[in-house]
């Protein structure tokens, strides 16, 4: 699908709850900022993948679509802290948020988030990763994650 489809999407489609864009090549912020503001009912946003995205596509996507509950970011290697905080600050139910790859996440963004949620995390540890957890939600951090960080979620 091209741009010019997935604009045509966010323009029409004010009802859409759920966008898999895993499989759709070269998919710009321009796009993502128009699912933002033309389906502000998106529960479900997949943007896996999409190494052109920025921190001000996802943060449009969480100041517009706060029902968001599952947002996955997986190789999307230019989003920051700033759309954690901006996903904790806007999006209430959000339960999975997916960001393997995701480089430039720290482990303040993550506390960070914790804390916005209002939620209390345990962590696990599987194939070299973490994930964080609890029984409402399924918050996915898979990359590493320091000693102290492990240490405060004790």
């Amino acid at each position: 699908m091209t741009d010019a489809g997935l604009l045509e999407v966010g323009r029409r489609c004010s009802n859409l709850q759920a966008l898999n864009l895993d499989c759709c090549s070269g998919v710009t912020d321009v796009v993502v900022f128009e699912v933002a503001r033309g389906c502000p009912n998106v529960q479900s946003l997949n943007l896996r993948g999409h190494r052109l995205i920025i921190d001000a596509s996802v943060t449009e996507v969480a100041r517009r679509c706060s029902n968001l509950q599952s947002l996955k970011l997986e190789l999307c290697y230019d989003i920051t802290d700033v759309s954690l905080l901006e996903l904790g600050r806007r999006c209430p139910n959000l339960q999975i948020i997916r960001c393997k790859d995701s480089k430039r996440i720290t482990t303040t963004g993550v506390l960070e988030l914790n804390v916005k949620l209002n939620t209390a995390f345990y962590y696990t540890y599987i194939y070299h990763h973490h994930m964080i957890s609890n029984e409402h939600s399924q918050i996915y951090f898979l990359y590493r994650m320091n000693d102290r960080f492990v240490e405060m979620c004790l």
